[in-house]
């Protein structure tokens, strides 16, 4: 019995590794070295920023959320590799991991037109938004605020009342 469950782990433990790594590695240069330049992935107003939490494990908001219209075409921030696209506990959400490390995530969409694995550049369309989507960027575990990606949008400032 016990034997059978080790022989279970160990094969999960493989097909993990042997189905994730050709997602993350790939064969000769990088078609995206160099610098990395990102663009908002809608048309639209932010209408949640990012908040990081005191805590990792504390509320706030890991990116922005935008007011989108169902159905409005949702882009790529800048060329990458989609590591994920699919579904996380019943929402729809796609991962594209870039040149210069960063990891962009668009959630909560209508639809995804993508697919784990492919090659996108800047402006593909990774799906379709609903009524918001929620834009994160990350390296590594540590996630930052996205509008420092977009060093040509003009910024605004945003008033937050003190409690």
């Amino acid at each position: 019995m016990v034997r059978a469950f080790v022989g279970v782990l160990v094969c999960a433990f493989f097909s993990v590794l042997f189905v994730a790594a050709p997602v993350g590695s790939q064969a000769g240069p990088d078609p995206f070295e160099g610098v990395v330049e990102h663009v908002p992935p809608v048309d639209g107003w932010v209408i949640d920023p990012f908040r990081p939490p005191a805590q990792p494990w504390l509320p706030g908001n890991r990116g922005l959320e935008y007011d989108t219209s169902p159905g409005q075409p949702v882009s790529a921030s800048a060329g990458g590799f989609v590591t994920f696209a699919g579904q996380v506990g019943g929402d729809l959400f796609v991962t594209v991991r870039h040149a210069d490390g960063i990891r962009t995530t668009v959630g909560y969409l209508a639809e995804i037109l993508v697919a784990a694995g492919e090659t996108v550049r800047q402006g593909t369309l990774l799906g379709t938004a609903d009524e918001s989507i929620h834009f994160t960027a990350r390296r590594g575990d540590t996630y930052f605020d996205p509008e420092l990606l977009f060093v040509a949008v003009d910024y605004f400032v945003r008033l937050i009342p003190a409690v």
